[in-house]
């Protein structure tokens, strides 16, 4: 028989530590609710073979430690119940009121959310996670213990895969929400335990030399302490100083970010002071940095600019007693209490209704983020919720603290203000300076946004920014962009379909067919069209069955006159005409004059080929329901600049280049690009890009060229 090891942590155990943080409490509701968990899992067995009711207890215990509030502890003893046994919502409310039982059933509701599976299930099932948390930070705190403790048995697990699954998603999920919520002492434990599982090798081998520091270290850590107390007592400031070894995984997070080796890594213990104001904080810096030479770099203060945690405390890195570097932390005990618990401090010291509102304001976003995004592979940015380690504090104009991951920019600042700010950003002034809206910000800095009406999101914001909510706007902005051009595009598709056999596109008989299709508006069909998602042979078959007899041409649509604003943004890429998305090819440079055909590209609008192109031939043979003949508006404006590529072969001689670029400003043309092809001990070739405005003017420079006597050879490519 196995024996029952809940039996060693009895209710009076419970009660008696709950008593040391909360006095007064109702103790007969803490009982009712160990007895009844106590008979609901009377039957059921862990993997450790214990009884699984010492699950609950554990996970209760983790509250105690925490100095949660009895409604949570009552929850971590509870949070099964509902899952594992055949007991009813009804049934425990009856019991335990309403307040209880919606904790419990935000953990049931969590506990059947499983972060894993292919991508779409582990984004959705990630939503579902966080929304469900958000309803009450209580659910996610109990939810991190659970998890906990679970962590703490994973090595009964039979199945290697599973254990090294539940470590990774400990790491990129539970771990970092805990240091989100500010407990960071359950932080520490999540990815010390997840650690071992995902590298156990250097889990083994860091232990191992921190075994070997212990040992060697009695005769060092001692003095250390000691020498730092006698600084303060000597100038009579009170503080307690404490010594702490950093753990595995982040000794093995700095060896791989800087290439380290374990004998390399200097701070490997830290020290703290703890003390009983702010006041003596900062007079016990002063005596440190009078004492020691400060490391450039090390020194944070997280008193005078919190983290979004509620975290405070100031870090400098010194070279200390016996020229050992170490890592001094100083802060008060409220401090402390706020460092190791987060949100359950607030629990234990303020009241029993109310927690910080920082991780609530920051959950609450990102609830906001996640419940916007529908993209599978930009949701998932998400969950990889370690990227807010490390921050950078900034301040607007009017003094409000923006808090933001390291590496942040300008752009970031103003959509972390709102999302029109920062769709309308051009740069911003940076303690009063203006920079480019990819500058990156440093804390401390103050921050102006500046705007434009005129300015838009582009595809190359998303290289500038680093908060998952400005990738979201952006990303939003750009696919209603590109749908409404799609729609434009579609639109004009259909209606040149129709003509094609003589008949005129009427959008009521497109109505008529919308149940047929699956469709719910006359935009989505065009947008499909326009991408290439549905051909309009196929609604036009569908609406006029017969045109499918009927002789068609390729549909002809007319280039208009590039719009000037554009040009000047985007003049490589490509631009509009009548609110259609354009590109001209890379591949033949094609220019007003020559004889062109256009492809349609899925989610891309035209890409205009020379007719002729290898490329262009290709989708003629596998594609050709995606081309479309194009015309050149015949009224072109002098100001559209196009890109013409062309082949110089010259003499290899000193001053060759320079007269060819000299042609190039006589002729008045900008010259863009230019690279060596080949070089031999006579000849050298070049690939030049430069602005024309047609083929003709294009033609007028390679004649020129062909005349100068160092060039052998001219030709367009």
């Amino acid at each position: 028989m196995i024996e029952d090891k809940s039996a060693l942590v009895p209710v009076e155990k419970l009660i008696e530590n709950i008593k040391k943080y909360m006095p007064s409490f109702d103790e007969v509701l803490l009982r009712t609710a160990y007895d009844y968990a106590k008979e609901q899992h009377a039957t059921q067995m862990r993997h450790s073979g214990e009884p699984y009711f010492s699950h609950p207890i554990a996970v209760a215990e983790i509250l105690i430690e925490q100095r949660l509030d009895l409604d949570t502890i009552i929850t971590g003893l509870l949070h099964d119940v509902l899952e594992d046994t055949p007991v009813s919502e009804e049934e425990m409310e009856a019991v335990f009121g309403k307040s209880i039982i919606f904790l419990v059933k935000g953990v049931t509701k969590l506990a059947k959310i499983k972060l894993r599976s292919d991508k779409v299930h582990e984004a959705e099932n990630f939503r579902k996670f966080i929304i469900a948390a958000a309803t009450d930070l209580r659910v996610l705190v109990v939810k991190l213990a659970d998890r906990l403790h679970n962590m703490r048995t994973l090595g009964f697990h039979p199945v290697a895969k599973k254990r090294h699954r539940k470590s990774i998603e400990v790491m990129e999920v539970y771990a970092p929400l805990a240091e989100r919520i500010g407990m960071n002492r359950m932080k520490d434990e999540l990815e010390l335990l997840a650690f071992e599982h995902i590298e156990p090798d250097a889990y083994m081998r860091i232990q191992n030399q921190l075994s070997n520091i212990r040992r060697e270290g009695k005769d060092l850590l001692a003095p250390i302490i000691q020498e730092l107390e006698d600084l303060i007592s000597q100038h009579g400031v009170n503080a307690v100083v404490q010594g702490r070894e950093k753990t595995a995984p982040s000794i093995w997070l700095k060896m791989q970010r800087k290439g380290l080796s374990f004998d390399r890594i200097f701070d490997i213990i830290a020290f703290r002071y703890i003390t009983k104001d702010v006041t003596n904080c900062y007079r016990i810096l002063g005596l440190i940095h009078g004492k020691y030479a400060m490391v450039p770099g090390r020194f944070k203060d997280y008193i005078s600019t919190p983290k979004p945690n509620g975290y405070q405390s100031i870090h400098t890195t010194v070279v200390g007693p016996k020229n050992i570097q170490i890592e001094i932390q100083i802060r008060t005990q409220d401090m402390h209490d706020v460092a190791e618990f987060g949100v359950a401090a607030h629990w234990a010291y303020k009241s029993s209704s109310k927690m910080d509102e920082k991780p609530k304001l920051w959950l609450s976003s990102l609830v906001e983020s996640i419940q916007s995004t529908e993209d599978i592979d930009e949701l998932l940015e998400h969950t990889k919720l370690a990227g807010f380690n490390d921050a950078v504090f900034c301040f607007s104009p009017g003094g409000d603290l923006i808090d933001l991951p390291y590496g942040a920019t300008a752009l970031d600042f103003a959509y972390a203000i709102h999302s029109d700010i920062g769709n309308t950003c051009i740069g911003a002034k940076v303690n009063r300076k203006i920079v480019s809206i990819s500058t990156q910000l440093k804390t401390g800095d103050q921050v102006e946004v500046l705007t434009s009406k005129t300015q838009e999101p582009s595809q190359e914001w998303l290289s500038y920014v680093r908060t998952s909510k400005a990738k979201t706007y952006i990303r939003r902005y750009l696919r209603q962009q590109k749908y409404e051009d799609m729609v434009v595009l579609g639109r004009q598709i259909l209606k040149l379909a129709f003509e094609q056999v003589n008949l005129k596109f009427k959008e009521k008989d497109l109505i008529k067919v919308l149940p047929v299709i699956s469709e719910e508006t006359l935009e989505d069909v065009y947008s499909q069209v326009g991408e290439g998602l549905r051909t309009a042979e196929s609604i036009l078959f569908l609406i006029h069955p017969e045109a499918n007899k009927a002789d068609r041409k390729k549909p002809i649509i007319e280039l208009d006159s590039l719009d000037g604003k554009e040009k000047k943004q985007r003049p490589v890429s490509g631009t509009f005409f009548s609110g259609i998305a354009v590109k001209f090819a890379g591949c033949c440079h094609p220019l007003p004059g020559d004889a062109v055909v256009g492809v349609i590209h899925t989610g891309a609008g035209i890409t205009v080929h020379k007719i002729g192109c290898r490329e262009a031939k290709k989708w003629e043979r596998d594609h050709s329901h995606k081309m479309i003949e194009i015309r050149w508006d015949a009224l072109m404006k002098e100001t559209d600049i196009f890109f013409g590529q062309i082949k110089v072969m010259s003499d290899y001689k000193q001053g060759s280049l320079n007269t060819i670029t000299q042609t190039l400003a006589t002729q008045k043309m900008r010259l863009h690009d230019i690279h060596v092809l080949s070089r031999s001990s006579n000849f050298i070739e070049f690939l030049i890009d430069v602005e024309v405005k047609d083929r003709h003017d294009l033609q007028n420079l390679i004649n020129i060229l062909r005349t100068m006597d160092d060039v052998v050879s001219v030709e367009r490519v």
